[in-house]
């Protein structure tokens, strides 16, 4: 899997995601943390798992649009 950081977008096999590579590791496998602005939620990109759960905000803009995936699978290589 190549993931890449340019200006505000990290770049995962070609998929441009609005966001940033955090300092921060996921638990599973070690990998670094994503943030995507979009869903105002982080996720790890080898796992393809969000780090964490949709709020209970009825009103929340984010969650509701949110997949159950971050990453599509015909990007998952």
């Amino acid at each position: 899997m190549k993931i890449r950081q340019e200006d505000d977008y990290v770049i995962i096999n070609g998929l441009e995601i609005e966001g940033s590579i955090a300092n921060e590791r996921c638990e599973q496998c070690g990998n670094n943390k994503i943030r995507d602005d979009k869903y105002d939620a982080y996720f790890c990109a080898t796992c393809n798992k969000w780090l964490e759960e949709k709020c209970s905000d009825p009103d929340c803009y984010y969650c509701p649009q949110r997949p159950d995936k971050p990453i599509p699978e015909s990007y998952m290589k």
